[in-house]
């Protein structure tokens, strides 16, 4: 009887970007070949990842709004006022 080689789940970004943020040090660095090894991907898709989060951070936050009674709508998060608390 020969098994069948079993086939790779591709992760959800989701699922990739939790693995990073789980493996990041608070203190001291890893590189990106390192992180890869450590979630059992691959460093150009560690990478990509990693771009995609520091491009994200640098963005503003984001608000949910209800629209209806089931729906949401999304717009980018108002600038505070200057000596709002």
């Amino acid at each position: 009887m020969v098994s069948e080689p079993q086939k790779q789940r591709r992760r959800s970004a989701y699922d990739l970007v939790r693995r990073i943020y789980d493996v990041l040090p608070v203190l001291g660095l890893k590189t990106k070949t390192e992180i890869a090894h450590e979630i059992g991907s691959k460093p150009d898709t560690v990478e990509t990842c990693l771009e995609i989060i520091m491009f994200v951070q640098g963005q503003p936050t984001l608000e949910q709004v209800r629209v209806g009674t089931r729906r949401y709508g999304y717009r980018r998060a108002r600038a505070k006022k200057e000596g709002a608390p």
